[in-house]
């Protein structure tokens, strides 16, 4: 049996997801304004996305094409959550075919939503290439390719909304993010126990990284992004001790002198 000691938690965001995960972004709710007609509540510009007087959700198309590609479409369903879990957007998910042409992308454009993000596989599979549009005006808000980085569908899904979300929000986003906590461990024993875990920044997939029972505390991330190490201070019987510890939860002893209780 677990259970969290308290809410004594840490976050590192790496650029390089090494099963990295996501983030609930701590942002002010966005809204939309109508441009033009007043009675069009899905009439907006990039522009005024960040009108904080309606506080309602924005609704989102995210498009996948083509329509066959099963793996885009489990990614894409991964960053509609990322997306909603904001309180910001409302995501509706739909394939459709590859647009060949001008005419056939603008008959995919729905003016229920004020915006649609489109999302195809590139460069044989390596890539993801995504283009955001104005509905309303049928325009080219931003497009890019992502380059996989890792063999995991749920990082290419975060790092994927991390170069979505600051395009649709102006905010900063920490989606392929880690937090690490102290939890405590019951055992037969009187004497406190604890491990220590990382976990999405959701609360999933949960993963003990210091499995060794005992007493932790002052947990903090190296600021590294490529090779991010977790530092924590490990009380013995003798001494407290200085650790640190990898993501895939090899761990060593940075200080460990005489004294230092």
């Amino acid at each position: 049996m677990y259970s969290i000691r308290r809410a004594r938690m840490t976050l590192v965001h790496v650029m390089c997801y090494v099963s990295i995960a996501t983030v609930r972004a701590q942002v002010v709710p966005a809204g939309t304004s109508a441009t033009g007609s007043v009675n069009n509540p899905f009439v907006v510009t990039h522009q005024n996305l960040l009108d904080s007087s309606r506080k309602e959700a924005m609704a989102l198309l995210l498009a996948v094409t083509p329509e066959s590609d099963t793996a885009l479409w489990h990614i894409a369903e991964i960053v509609a959550a990322n997306l909603e879990r904001s309180g910001q957007f409302k995501v509706t998910l739909k394939a459709f075919k590859n647009p060949e042409t001008q005419t056939e992308l603008n008959k995919l454009f729905d003016t229920n939503y004020p915006l649609e993000i489109f999302l195809h596989h590139a460069d044989d599979g390596r890539s993801i290439a995504w283009r955001l549009y104005d509905v309303h005006d049928k325009q080219l808000i931003k497009g890019m390719k992502y380059a996989k980085r890792g063999k995991l569908m749920r990082g290419y899904a975060d790092n994927l909304t991390d170069e979505l979300w600051p395009v649709l929000t102006k905010q900063a986003s920490s989606f392929s993010s880690k937090i690490a906590y102290v939890k405590r461990k019951n055992t037969t024993s009187k004497r406190q126990r604890e491990v220590v875990c990382i976990a999405n920044t959701d609360g999933t997939q949960e993963q003990e990284i210091i499995k060794a029972p005992g007493t932790y505390s002052g947990l903090h991330w190296h600021p590294d992004k490529q090779f991010p190490l977790l530092f924590c201070s490990e009380t013995t019987r003798f001494n407290v001790r200085l650790a640190r510890v990898t993501l895939q939860g090899k761990k060593s002893i940075v200080l460990n002198e005489k004294g230092t209780c």
